[in-house]
């Protein structure tokens, strides 16, 4: 997940971007420290507001297989046939998020902060 933020924002954590001669650093502008929620904060530098952003997947419809493959495919208990059944559920999935949910309030919860 860090790694879709970073590529569309450009934020790093401490091994980022140092920057040229002390302007376009990159580095740092990424933490985890969100109180141990299941959110991601953007925030402005210049006046700290910010949005808090989380996904409910549990609105989101799931395969009665996808779990039991996954568990399989984690202790290398599945056959080729399996991982690639597990892998076409798993981005249906996330197409579905994307394409049927994108834009559902109740999965995708945007909150205004000072």
């Amino acid at each position: 997940m860090a790694n879709v933020v970073q590529m569309l924002t450009g934020a790093a954590g401490d091994d980022g971007f140092k920057g040229l001669s002390g302007i376009f650093y990159r580095n740092g502008l990424m933490n985890f420290e969100v109180g141990g929620t299941r959110k991601i904060r953007f925030q402005l530098r210049d006046n700290l507001r910010h949005v808090d952003v989380s996904v409910d997947m549990s609105r989101i419809p799931i395969s009665r297989n996808l779990k039991t493959l996954m568990q399989k495919c984690l202790h290398s208990e599945a056959t080729p046939s399996e991982l690639s059944l597990f892998g076409d559920l798993w981005q249906e999935r996330v197409k579905n998020l994307i394409l049927k949910y994108g834009e559902d309030r109740d999965v995708f919860r945007i909150i205004e902060g000072r």
